[in-house]
C-alpha cells in the first residue's frame, strides 16, 4: 500500500502544478499496484472530472464508494458530477449520504443548498 500511496501523492503534485496528463498517469499506476484504495480512486475521479471525462470520473467515485461507502469526498465529488450532468435527484442523494455519514460536511450542505 505504501508505493500506491506515494504513487497517488505524485499524481497529485502533477495535477496540482498542472501536468494534469503526467498525473492521470500515476494515478493508473497507483491503481493497478491497488485497485481496492478508495482515496486514490476518487482523487483520480476528481482529475478525470476536471478534464471533462464524466463516465469514466463516475466509475471511479463508484468503485471509492463500494471500497468505502461513508468516503465523504468521494459522495461530494459525485454529487457535483451529477449535479453538472443535470441530474438533480441523483445529486441530491449524494449530498444527502455525505450529510448522513457526516454531519458537518460543509461541501454536501452547500451542494443541497444550490439545488433548492
Amino acid at each position: 500500500a505504501g508505493l500506491t500511496v506515494a504513487y497517488g501523492n505524485i499524481a497529485g503534485v502533477c495535477h496540482e502544478m498542472g501536468d494534469s496528463d503526467a498525473g492521470l498517469a500515476w494515478y493508473a499506476r497507483a491503481l493497478e499496484l491497488d485497485p481496492q484504495q478508495a482515496d486514490v480512486c476518487n482523487n483520480f475521479g476528481s482529475a478525470l472530472q476536471d478534464k471533462g471525462m464524466l463516465d469514466h470520473a463516475e466509475q471511479l467515485y463508484k468503485r471509492a464508494l463500494a471500497i468505502k461507502p461513508a468516503h465523504m469526498q468521494a459522495l461530494v465529488n459525485m454529487g457535483n458530477l451529477y449535479r453538472r450532468r443535470g441530474n438533480a435527484a441523483g445529486a441530491l442523494s449524494c449530498f444527502r449520504r455525505a450529510v448522513g455519514y457526516h454531519p458537518t460536511c460543509a461541501p454536501a450542505r452547500r451542494g443541497m443548498a444550490a439545488l433548492c
